[in-house]
């Protein structure tokens, strides 16, 4: 077997693998029309084989005949197929009608015999097709134009796209560069007589993987990591193998001499310190390249490490809202971050964070900037109360995944993803990430696109995942401490307002003792000036009855003698006057006097209230009663009232303040 041969069968087998992984996991119409650009790759990697198998000219001539339809096709499939990924199908309609007829224009060549016409032997047994003339030269003119073409059209598509799509452009770009540059090969010795090892057929299996991988695959891995580890090695094993080499080289030429250490024990001496010396280089030669070529890029371990201490220091909600929002726009280099509260299904925006050209900038809860392209859904949702009921995204998020816009086409239900995709629209959202405190689905983070419009690699999923796993408990420790602090702050309110009560009851207190002490004063000096006014008419009453009462017994003395003047009569009405109506009416005034002076009394004790000590005593009832009905002897009789006493039992009282109570009562009644 001749190595055209064998790189047929490896060609065709590759391919044969590819059309069967398309066909099970193709779904869109570009897996479709790649999985044919596969199929025709296969048709020239099997016709590889046969052509080196062919014994003679005419078995080799049916051999090309057939290898030249998938050769044919190649170009202008693959053309149409970045057409479909570029979206611009419709746009370049006329340019792919144009590509396929010229196409079955040479297939009908091919059929009839008229395009292989010559052939000569390469690689010393391979019968090789020869040009024969113009109609080879625009051939594989219109070849490569469509090469060309679908070139130009993947790096424009790269130039203006972002995150997934641009990755997959890339990987076109590559594998299409390294594939075509592998047809060229293949090609020269149809034009110019040298006989060049067949390689072509090897890079193009290496193309068909790389395009086939950039088609299916929703996460790549990252180019820039690939070349990172792959400089970090070969610098770190130059260093080495230089350094080793230069011990080696020094240690022989000197020590040998010197001490006669053999050969042997100089190289096991010097492995001894490669080995001992291999990871402090290794470490410098990755810390040169990460400062020398890859400023942007981040550390996953040293990333995690630092926001692991810094949220096991963060105290209350919103330190940590930005804690980890601002960790993860910082990191990953996004244009902006949203966390959002979930809640019965609902999601509410806490904190935002988004990049405004070289600066950065957080935005208010109340605030939710987006990309001009959806302002009318930002509007619309800024004037709602709540977001969208029945929330399709907070659904997907619950399954606990990292969800990333350019896989929804991966869903299943595709209403599903179109009308999640609607929902992250006014958050220009590329991925999801949800955060689960005690099991519970509460934050989602919304995180847009990167600065450097990158794809978000697996590195960056697994750094989300391990962020989202420590946030959550972070969160669940912080929301306890708002909790603990809110209601510290409610006991604090409760005590300061039961302070000012208390403060203005006591004030209240204050103005209510100064009224009482000013009415008390005021009733302490009318209480002296009644006592003052009104005692001194009443001393002279009582000093002219009481002087009165003396007459009156001189006057009995003077009326005894006269008596013997007067009639009978006369003498009876005057013994009633004198003995009985005059004594009795001293009695009245007396008892007046007496009953007046207790009332003057009783003021001057009212205003003595606050202060009285009073003395309580066993008084007997009934003759307390019985004092105090004979000053109102006057007015009992006046009124020709009963009064009757009955049985009354012994009391402890305060005899003055009792004498008033039952005074004030009879005299009323």
């Amino acid at each position: 077997m001749n190595a055209l041969s064998f790189s047929g069968i490896l060609l065709g087998a590759t391919c044969s693998i590819l059309l069967l992984i398309l066909a099970i996991y193709g779904k869109t119409r570009l897996h479709r029309a790649w999985l044919l650009v596969n199929l025709a790759i296969a048709v020239w990697g099997i016709g590889s084989y046969y052509i080196g198998k062919a014994a003679d000219l005419s078995s080799a001539a049916r051999v090309w005949q057939c290898v030249l339809a998938g050769v044919i096709l190649i170009p202008v499939i693959a053309y149409h197929s970045w057409c479909i990924f570029c979206n611009v199908e419709s746009a370049r309609k006329k340019l792919i009608t144009f590509a396929y007829a010229q196409a079955l224009f040479f297939l009908s060549l091919d059929i009839n015999g008229r395009f292989v016409t010559r052939m000569r032997i390469t690689y010393d047994s391979v019968y090789y097709i020869q040009s024969a003339g113009l109609l080879h030269v625009v051939f594989f003119s219109l070849w490569m134009s469509f090469v060309i073409l679908g070139y130009y059209e993947l790096a424009q598509y790269y130039r203006k796209s972002s995150g997934l799509r641009k990755y997959q452009a890339l990987y076109l770009l590559i594998g299409g560069l390294i594939g075509f540059s592998g047809a060229v090969i293949d090609f020269l010795p149809m034009f110019f007589r040298v006989n060049i090892f067949p390689a072509g057929n090897y890079i193009i299996s290496t193309y068909s993987l790389i395009t086939t991988y950039g088609i299916l695959r929703h996460r790549f891995l990252d180019f820039h990591v690939i070349v990172k580890k792959s400089l970090i090695y070969s610098l770190s094993m130059s260093l080495i193998t230089g350094l080793f080499l230069l011990l080696v080289f020094i240690m022989t030429k000197y020590l040998t001499e010197l001490i006669a250490i053999p050969s042997f024990a100089i190289t096991v001496i010097c492995t001894l310190l490669i080995a001992f010396l291999f990871t402090p280089l290794k470490n410098g030669v990755q810390s040169f390249v990460d400062k020398t070529f890859y400023k942007t890029t981040y550390d996953y371990y040293t990333t995690v490490k630092k926001i692991s201490h810094d949220l096991a220091s963060s105290i209350g909600l919103r330190p940590t809202y930005k804690l980890i929002v601002d960790t993860i726009v910082d990191t990953l280099k996004l244009r902006k971050a949203y966390l959002l509260s979930v809640m019965d299904d609902l999601f509410q925006p806490t904190y935002a964070r988004f990049h405004s050209q070289e600066t950065s900038h957080v935005v208010s809860v109340g605030d939710l900037p987006v990309n001009e392209e959806s302002r009318e859904h930002s509007t619309k949702y800024r004037d709602e109360k709540q977001p969208p009921t029945d929330s399709l995204l907070v659904t997907i998020a619950k399954k606990g995944e990292i969800l990333i816009r350019e896989e929804l086409s991966h869903l299943k239900e595709q209403d599903a993803a179109i009308a999640i995709a609607a929902e992250l629209r006014p958050f220009a959202g590329e991925v999801v990430v949800p955060i689960f405190v005690e099991d519970k689905l509460t934050y989602l983070m919304i995180l847009g696109e990167k600065l450097s419009a990158d794809a978000f690699t697996v590195e960056d999923i697994n750094l989300l995942s391990t962020i989202s796993s420590q946030a959550s408990i972070a969160l669940r420790n912080a929301k306890l401490y708002d909790e603990l602090e809110a209601r510290v702050k409610e006991r604090t309110a409760q005590l300061t307002l039961a302070n000012t009560l208390l403060q203005e009851q006591i004030a209240e207190k204050k103005k209510v003792e100064e009224a009482l002490k000013s009415s008390n004063e005021e009733i302490k000096s009318f209480a002296f000036i009644v006592s003052h006014d009104m005692r001194a008419p009443l001393v002279n009453i009582k000093g002219f009855s009481s002087e009165m009462k003396v007459r009156l017994k001189k006057f009995t003395s003077l009326t005894d003698k006269l008596l013997s003047l007067v009639s009978e009569k006369e003498q009876e009405e005057l013994k009633t006057i004198v003995d009985k109506e005059i004594p009795k009416a001293l009695v009245f005034i007396e008892s007046s006097v007496n009953r007046m002076d207790a009332q003057i009394g009783a003021i001057l004790k009212l205003s003595r209230v606050g202060r009285k000590q009073l003395h309580p005593e066993q008084i007997n009832t009934e003759n307390l009663f019985q004092s105090i009905l004979r000053t109102l002897t006057h007015q009992i009789e006046a009124g020709k009232v009963s009064v009757t006493i009955g049985t009354l039992p012994e009391v402890v009282v305060d005899r003055s303040s009792m004498e008033q109570i039952i005074g004030n009562l009879l005299d009323n009644a």
